[in-house]
């Protein structure tokens, strides 16, 4: 099987639109899964002028309200509730 892409949501199911920089921009990111090896690959279209802001050491998720999340939570939720 091959990985798919998996749609970013947040734990309220609303669309995550990046990753929080300390600067305050915001990077994209993309993930896709993969269901037979459980293999997950997150990349960042980061270009490295600024560093990732953190919560309890992980990355800064936004949502399209700007509400922030914890990567994990984002992760988890995505996989775990996604029909693809």
């Amino acid at each position: 099987m091959t990985a798919k892409p998996i749609k970013l949501l947040s734990p309220d199911n609303t669309p995550v639109v990046g990753v929080l920089l300390e600067d305050g921009s915001i990077c994209n990111v993309s993930l896709t899964y993969d269901t037979t090896t459980a293999v997950i690959a997150i990349v960042l279209d980061h270009k490295g002028k600024s560093e990732f802001s953190k919560i309890d050491g992980e990355d800064i998720y936004i949502d399209e309200n700007g509400r922030k999340w914890a990567k994990s939570a984002v992760v988890d939720h995505s996989i775990f509730n996604s029909h693809a």
